[in-house]
């Protein structure tokens, strides 16, 4: 694990014979970035914290976005509700009936501080080990994943990931564990 820099690199590549043979060299230097180790993590529950009770069709609060279907309209539901192309089809209002959404958000948090005070080498590349495996594992189970540490990153970059589900965030989490110093920063 950890971040590497290698200066002035010359690459060169060649057609399967080695007739043509083309050389690269770049002025600057670059970061060779290399992962920790992925520990496989058997599967766990968490428990649910449900702000208006358990989800489903009996939870209070709808999420929008997840549209099952339509019914006709009632009386009492919010007119922000009316799916319009719906009730033109049918010439009879119609609302939206959504899906009661439920998103789990996950901060990992790494503070380095006891680990630099005590000189603890080995357990903080095996805590980095177990951070690292859980974001891949939270990733891999659909969750917003995102990561947070007081330790110095090599490369000055930030040692804050947000909470999201997109394609970069666990690259950007792996990333910033393989450049984590065991010192705390500012």
């Amino acid at each position: 694990r950890g971040c590497y820099t290698i200066g002035n690199p010359h690459i060169t590549i060649a057609d399967l014979f080695g007739f043509f043979p083309r050389q690269k060299i770049w002025p600057d230097t670059l970061d060779v970035i290399v992962y920790p180790k992925i520990i496989p993590i058997r599967p766990f529950s968490m428990p649910a914290h449900y702000f208006f009770g358990i989800p489903g069709a009996q939870s209070p609060v709808q999420d929008p976005v997840y549209i099952l279907g339509t019914r006709e309209y009632q009386s009492f539901t919010p007119v922000k509700r009316i799916h319009w192309k719906t009730s033109a089809r049918h010439d009879k209002l119609q609302e939206k009936v959504c899906e009661p959404s439920v998103q789990e958000k996950i901060l990992i948090v790494v503070d380095v501080d006891l680990f630099h005070t005590h000189k603890a080498r080995d357990d903080f590349e095996i805590m980095l080990e177990a951070a690292a495996s859980m974001a891949v594992y939270f990733e891999g189970r659909g969750n917003a994943v995102g990561f947070m540490t007081n330790a110095v990153i090599k490369g000055k970059k930030p040692g804050f990931v947000p909470i999201s589900r997109n394609r970069q965030t666990l690259s950007r989490i792996l990333e910033t564990i393989a450049r984590m110093d065991m010192r705390a920063g500012n």
